[in-house]
């Protein structure tokens, strides 16, 4: 099995696999303690490290060679030195993007229908809006209402069994 290795800017490679990295002090062959992560909502690099290794395509090293020094993917290397080409810096872009809702429009005949008729269901909201010839579904509804903090819970004044 390869070493992992992540070079600082003095070139000293840092044994990623080393007992001491594991939260637990045991070792293990798996990837899962070594610096990965999942693809969900991963942050980005720190800028300081995207500056270092643009730095160093600048100087002339090849992207490959730099991408394994520094422990970054190929792609990750190319596409920083083209930001730095585009726009001149190596910043991250923004995370995330808030689309507006697809029925912000109808929000305000939302809340009026559910303040009229309070125990109208979501897929009672849906149908009304469909019948409008508004193009809803379901989680699209939901969403809104749940941005407006508006949840359907069972209503606590309803009848139960009482116990036997």
């Amino acid at each position: 099995m390869r070493s992992l290795f992540v070079a600082v800017d003095t070139f000293a490679p840092r044994d990623l696999t080393e007992p001491s990295r594991f939260p637990r002090g045991g070792e293990s062959d798996s990837r899962c303690w070594l610096g990965w992560r999942s693809a969900w909502m991963v942050r980005p690099l720190s800028e300081d490290l995207r500056r270092r290794v643009v730095r160093r395509v600048e100087a002339g090293r090849s992207v490959r060679e730099v991408a394994e020094t520094f422990g970054v993917s190929v792609a990750s290397v190319v596409r920083w030195s083209q930001r730095k080409r585009q726009t001149g810096h190596v910043a991250p872009k923004p995370m995330g993007s808030r689309m507006p809702r697809s029925l912000a429009g109808q929000r305000d005949w939302m809340l009026r229908r559910l303040e009229a008729k309070p125990d109208l269901t979501l897929r009672e909201l849906v149908g009304e809006l469909q019948a409008r010839s508004i193009a809803a579904s379901y989680g699209s509804v939901w969403r809104l209402l749940d941005d407006e903090g508006i949840s359907f819970k069972k209503k606590p004044a309803r009848k139960r069994a009482g116990q036997a």
